[in-house]
């Protein structure tokens, strides 16, 4: 379990977000934001691993819910990007990197498109790509599936804590283990009184919400336009252990591509298997660029912006203008030209 270092009330529209800091407020800020009914409690173990290397996480209760739950409506990916960019005015952040878990990724997206020069870079979990209906279906026809149930569980009330730790205990995530921050978690998540605890997300908060993982401008035009570097994690089972995923591989195929021109793979090393990998599975032409964050930029790459050169799994291309790069072996010496370092 991690509890937060603060908990701060952050003055947004029609009252007050509840945002709780994970670690110094001298650390590099990362902005994390949660799922459709989920809390900042979902980023306790995030924090624990964040925190040692310098990172203080800010994790928001979204609009409707958590301790944010009395803050009324409209919702939607667009209000909610709104009050983040509340969120970092009122603490002072000109800019962060930013985590989003499932509908949290989909909000990320939107604060990108509402405020690019307040985002450094993004990681979207699971989340944050429109939703394919199935075909012949509206979105209409789509929801009472999906949100089913999620709103079951808003409406159900529990007599004590232990009674709605029970009810996550058998899920699917929690089969393999049960600690102290999923007590924190799942405690957290109620309010009300003994017999009649209820979890604290806004059922219409809900429902407003998800119609936007389906069909939101916002959403598509910010994707399609990215100057920002994003990550994007997917899992490869369902949320309750289902065989297909919330993003299955061929639906991620049916996404159009055209504006794509190259993939940039940033690191120390590509792999040859990644980059055929993906150049295989994406179609547009890798670009394998050397760094470090103490250059501050690329170290050698395939200067596409300049004339792209042809490719070769396992290097970088050439050095980048400014550098003089050798290649040294294990003793310090300079190697031949072909030859691996």
């Amino acid at each position: 379990m991690r509890l937060p270092d603060q908990v701060i009330q952050v003055p947004v529209r029609g009252g007050e977000l509840t945002v709780a800091r994970y670690g110094s407020e001298q650390g590099k800020p990362i902005l994390a934001i949660h799922g459709i009914t989920s809390s900042n409690r979902a980023w306790q173990c995030f924090a624990n691993v964040m925190i040692p290397a310098g990172y203080a996480i800010y994790a928001v209760d979204l609009r409707g819910r958590g301790r944010s739950n009395s803050l009324p409506a409209p919702f939607g990916m667009e209000n909610h990007a709104k009050d983040l960019i509340d969120v970092l005015k009122y603490l002072g952040l000109e800019k962060v990197e930013v985590v989003g878990h499932s509908m949290g990724a989909f909000v990320a997206v939107a604060l990108l498109g509402t405020a690019p020069e307040r985002v450094s870079r993004i990681v979207l979990i699971d989340g944050g790509m429109r939703l394919a209906l199935p075909p012949g279906l509206t979105v209409e026809m789509v929801l009472p599936a999906v949100l089913g149930p999620a709103l079951a569980r808003l409406q159900m009330e529990f007599a004590n804590k232990e009674a709605y730790r029970n009810y996550w205990k058998p899920q699917a995530a929690f089969v393999k283990g049960w600690s102290s921050a999923h007590d924190e978690y799942s405690d957290y998540d109620l309010v009300g009184e003994e017999p009649k605890l209820h979890p604290a997300t806004n059922q219409v908060a809900v429902e407003e919400d998800s119609r936007d993982l389906f069909e939101q401008v916002l959403i598509d035009t910010t994707l399609k336009n990215l100057t920002t570097e994003v990550l994007m994690l997917r899992a490869e089972r369902g949320l309750q252990n289902e065989e297909v995923p919330l993003y299955p591989e061929a639906a991620l195929q049916t996404y159009d591509l055209a504006a794509l021109k190259y993939i940039f793979m940033a690191g120390e090393r590509l792999d040859p298997a990644t980059f055929h990998w993906v150049q295989e599975k994406i179609g547009k032409p890798v670009i394998d660029h050397w760094w470090q964050t103490e250059t501050g930029w690329p170290i050698s790459a395939n200067p596409a912006g300049l004339s792209l050169l042809p490719a070769k799994a396992g290097s970088s291309t050439v050095a980048v203008p400014g550098f003089n790069i050798q290649i040294l072996d294990e003793a310090g010496q300079p190697i031949l030209d072909h030859s691996q370092g």
